[in-house]
């Protein structure tokens, strides 16, 4: 697809899915990378994808508590994930800067009209479930 061709409009599900594939995968698997850890299969890809999105969701659940409860819930899980990657990788090399992935995402996907269509679509997406909830 060349930046000059139009993008079809997409449902909240699909856009979510071209985000998921195009920015969100990508980003979180080099971020997997600056640790060592490369999946092998498609299947381990699918696992590390699920844990993530499990983490992420258990961070959501934290966010109703106190800031200080979760900041220890954080602390904790990164304190378990650095003994298990030290456990089974040795010492892992310290992870790129989160500035880095950010800067790094947005020159590479500034200009890509799939994803601009997505964010828009996902958005638009969002808004009307939030409407009518």
């Amino acid at each position: 697809m060349s930046a000059t061709q139009p993008v079809e409009k997409m449902s909240g599900q699909d856009a979510r899915g071209v985000l998921m594939q195009e920015v969100f995968a990508p980003v979180f698997f080099q971020k997997l990378a600056g640790y060592g850890i490369a999946p092998e299969t498609e299947e381990e890809a699918r696992t590390y994808l699920s844990i993530g999105q499990k983490l992420l969701a258990a961070d959501g659940q934290e966010q109703v508590k106190k800031a200080s409860t979760r900041l220890d819930f954080l602390k904790q899980a990164e304190t378990d994930l650095d003994r298990e990657m030290a456990r089974r990788y040795g010492t892992a090399a310290p992870a790129p800067a989160e500035e880095e992935y950010v800067k790094q995402a947005s020159e590479l996907l500034g200009d890509h009209p799939l994803i601009q269509q997505a964010v828009e679509d996902y958005n638009a997406a969002f808004d009307n479930q939030t409407a009518a909830a």
